[in-house]
């Protein structure tokens, strides 16, 4: 039992791990969107 609690516990970690990259990808995808509807509105 000690094994699989060890296991969903690792899982765990790797999802949040993922999360985290995500979120941070879907704020630089945001961030890029910004910049590029100002360098649009500059012309």
């Amino acid at each position: 039992m000690s094994e699989i609690d060890s296991a969903v516990h690792r899982m765990a970690e790797i999802v949040t791990t993922i999360e985290r990259i995500a979120a941070q990808t879907n704020i630089l995808a945001m961030n890029a969107s910004v910049e590029a509807a100002r360098a649009t509105s500059r012309r």
